[in-house]
């Protein structure tokens, strides 16, 4: 404190009494308001009032906490007080972003581009354990099929017998990988 009361200091703090009370406090008289100092014990309940119920962000609290107040650091405690207090952050989320869904190009014909995705369950201990679960769908078809797999081997999920055999297989990544033959 003593330190901004010098003459080459910034600020030029003042003892000024305050209307109706002998009470005096050091004001900041370089800008046309003057502006309290405040120690230490006070500078969050000060913060708090300044934020109000509106919570309107970081930059926006130390603007109008500098323009009411006056003590060192003023702006990096204000900045770090919105940022930590909770109601700020769910406040300022006014929309979410989304990403568009890719598209997809339509097949000429059924079972020619065919989605495949083995499913294997992490806990292969449980007494009813299949192997795994293979969810196939065709483009056209609104639902995907699901069904168990005892062997979850190449041959299981697209047998050579298959008929029609299909063009392309695309593959999701989740649970393990299948390879398939060079001709998908």
């Amino acid at each position: 404190m003593t330190m901004y009361l010098r003459p080459e200091s910034s600020l030029q703090l003042k003892r000024l009494k305050l209307p109706g009370t002998d009470t005096t406090v050091y004001c900041d008289v370089s800008m046309a308001a003057a502006r309290p100092y405040l120690t230490k014990p006070f500078r969050r309940t000060a913060f708090n009032i300044v934020q109000g119920p509106s919570h309107p962000g970081s930059s926006a609290t130390v603007k109008q906490a500098t323009q009411s107040f006056v003590w060192p650091s003023i702006n990096k405690d204000c900045k770090e007080w919105a940022k930590s207090c909770k109601p700020c952050q769910q406040s300022k989320v006014s929309r979410h972003v989304t990403s568009p869904l890719a598209s997809f190009a339509h097949p000429s014909g059924r079972f020619k581009h065919v989605h495949v995705d083995k499913k294997i369950p992490i806990d292969r201990l449980k007494p009813a354990y299949v192997g795994a679960q293979l969810t196939q769908s065709d483009h056209p078809e609104p639902l995907p099929q699901a069904q168990p797999l005892p062997d979850p081997s190449r041959q299981q999920v697209v047998p050579p017998t298959q008929s029609p055999q299909p063009e392309t297989a695309t593959q999701r990544r989740s649970g393990r990988r299948v390879r398939f033959a060079e001709r998908y």
